[in-house]
């Protein structure tokens, strides 16, 4: 039998199966995969979109983690200002009960504004980790340390007042005048203390960045250590408000020459001391509302920053990755086209002269 010459048409015929068969490999690969090409330079003139599609969502969310982690700082920093004005709220309200009821107990006040003094001094180096909330851009260095200084100066003032050096109008004076009791008397750090710390602020895009950090030598915080301090050492100092018929001879109470003049030169201070803690609390409360709006400001921005990124991964999407439903139709197309040529080949190479005819 002779048979026919069928090497250009096995040829061929196995040139295509080739094609057939990396196609079907290909496919194989999306559906193992779920993604169009393995490298991006497969992906020919789209590469390019891909990448910038990434580098975009890589720079969003690092701006996102920077919003996250100010929105914690902001958080913390919050929680102790708003215990620095309960606090401050509380001594008010109890010195303002106590005027109302015409007796004031010394010692009562004296423990009251001790503790709260204290209380407020451990809430201003509130940290986050080993950063300090209130240290400005020196977030390392503690921001407030008792060191005594404070209390000696207004110690010195209170019996320069009692021994009639000052009259009362210079005793208020001496301890609201910031020259004469400059913040690193009061126990702020010296930088701090210079006016040369930069606020603490986060990067939220290429072109933002936003100042929330609060400062812990701000007048408001200031003005309620003094006060604190100055109620606390005129009540641990004086005996009594004013001298009464019983009292002893050596008993210590407010300058005056009668019982009327000591109660008014008294009252006329603490009147005005819980007059500075309450515009005091005022000022924390306002600079809490301040926060909040920068941090309105970050949640809106982190929204948008998310919403471009799920932009940006759909793009990446459509251009990376397979619908796997329709390859899967191109997959059994393919296969069928493959099985039909090999059954094509195996005819052509067993084709003979007979066969032909």
């Amino acid at each position: 039998m002779t048979t026919i010459s069928t090497l250009g048409q096995s040829l061929d015929q196995i040139s295509n199966i080739r094609v057939l068969q990396d196609r079907l490999n290909n496919l194989q690969r999306q559906v193992t995969t779920g993604r169009k090409a393995d490298s991006f330079s497969d992906l020919g003139s789209s590469a390019l979109t891909t990448q910038r599609a990434r580098s975009k969502i890589y720079s969003l969310e690092n701006y996102s983690r920077n919003i996250d982690i100010a929105d914690i700082r902001i958080e913390l920093a919050n929680s102790s200002m708003n215990e620095i004005v309960n606090q401050a709220k509380n001594v008010s309200e109890m010195i303002g009960g106590s005027v109302q009821q015409g007796e004031v107990d010394l010692e009562a006040i004296e423990n009251l504004t001790k503790n709260a003094f204290e209380f407020i001094g451990d809430l201003l180096n509130a940290q986050d980790g080993d950063r300090y909330l209130f240290g400005g851009s020196e977030t390392r260095t503690q921001p407030y340390n008792d060191n005594g200084n404070l209390e000696s100066y207004v110690s010195a003032q209170v019996n320069e007042w009692i021994n009639v050096n000052i009259d009362t109008d210079e005793f208020i004076q001496q301890y609201r005048d910031e020259e004469n009791l400059p913040d690193t008397l009061v126990g702020f750090n010296a930088a701090l203390s210079s006016g040369n710390v930069n606020d603490v602020s986060v990067r939220v895009d290429n072109n933002a960045e936003l100042t929330y950090g609060v400062q812990a030598n701000e007048d408001p915080f200031r003005d309620i250590l003094v006060a604190l301090k100055t109620i606390e050492t005129m009540a641990s100092t004086l005996d009594e408000v004013d001298l009464d018929e019983n009292a002893d001879p050596g008993t210590v109470t407010a300058p005056g020459l009668t019982g009327a003049e000591q109660q008014a030169n008294f009252y006329q201070v603490l009147n005005d001391l819980t007059v500075m803690i309450n515009d005091a609390a005022e000022g924390v409360q306002s600079r809490l509302s301040d926060v909040a709006f920068v941090q309105v400001q970050m949640k809106s921005i982190q929204e948008d920053h998310t919403r471009q990124i799920n932009i940006q991964n759909t793009l990446i999407s459509d251009i990376e990755e397979v619908d796997l439903d329709e390859v899967a139709i191109k997959f059994n197309s393919l296969l069928s086209q493959l099985e039909a040529s090999y059954s094509v080949t195996a005819s052509v190479r067993g084709l003979s002269l007979v066969n032909f005819l």
